[in-house]
């Protein structure tokens, strides 16, 4: 089923160990769940805007609930809360994911900087950490080193959103009202664009030195997630802001095998 909303994410976390792909998985139809309450899902099945916000609270108190006891008849959110408690992941990550969702209930248009940041941190930096979680779950680290990696996460997880902003500007910006950029008033230039793109590449400078120092199979994986990504932003830096504003990027599946392919050259069959 992952694969029917994300194929680069399925691709990337098919080189996870056998347990560790469940736990990330286990994270990530949580987090899809969240997005379809608030990214259009509930709203073609007819709930207002206060019926998508009511859900979006039953779901946060259903995972409050399953992580302080282990259970939950709500099978995505018992399976998620069975991996949290496994690794240390706690209600201080999930409280600002929920924020930054019922961000996306009202019309999206930040004005400053910290709002933007509050909204990167809780929609996708502490996604980041949560899978930094499970990646150190069997491979315990010094205190300073694990906070160097926690950074790195951060940053991952940050460039993935912002680039994940620019590769759906369009359909963001007409169909839902959402202008997550707060250095973008009203429309999308050159200037501006380029701003992005260098904020995206200092966040891949930063995790950069993170990810080699993960766990092995957890390494490649990142890196070839990040592969992908990385082609994704060339995309976007080599197109007109016209194009940007008209049309979601993506790519291809012989693309995405061929930059995972170059990721996993250093691995042996043996070892994989």
């Amino acid at each position: 089923m992952i694969g029917v909303y994300s194929s680069s994410f399925r691709l990337a976390s098919l080189i996870y160990p056998s347990a560790m792909r469940t736990s990330i998985a286990c994270i990530y139809a949580l987090v899809r769940v969240a997005d379809e309450i608030v990214d259009g899902t509930a709203a073609d099945a007819g709930l207002t805007v206060s019926q998508q916000r009511q859900a979006l609270d039953v779901l946060e108190r259903e995972v409050e609930f399953a992580l302080s006891t282990g259970f939950s008849s709500n099978l995505v959110v018992h399976a998620f809360a069975r991996e949290a408690r496994a690794c240390g992941i706690t209600a201080d990550l999930t409280r600002p994911f929920f924020e930054s969702m019922r961000v996306d209930l009202d019309e999206v248009n930040f004005d400053t900087d910290e709002q933007y940041q509050r909204y990167i941190y809780g929609s996708a930096e502490v996604i980041g950490l949560m899978c930094l979680c499970i990646f150190l779950k069997d491979n315990p680290c010094p205190p300073l080193q694990r906070q160097e990696l926690e950074g790195a996460a951060r940053a991952l997880g940050a460039a993935f959103q912002k680039i994940n902003f620019l590769r759906d500007y369009a359909d963001d910006s007409t169909r839902l009202g959402r202008n997550y950029f707060p250095h973008v008033e009203g429309k999308l230039n050159e200037d501006s664009l380029g701003v992005i793109i260098a904020d995206i590449e200092h966040d891949l400078a930063h995790a950069r030195s993170g990810i080699d120092a993960l766990p092995r199979r957890a390494r490649y994986a990142v890196r070839s997630a990040t592969a992908l990504y990385k082609h994704l932003l060339e995309q976007l830096q080599a197109a007109s802001v016209r194009d940007i504003e008209h049309r979601r990027f993506s790519l291809s599946t012989p693309t995405k095998l061929r930059l995972i392919g170059k990721e996993l050259m250093p691995l042996s069959k043996a070892t994989l």
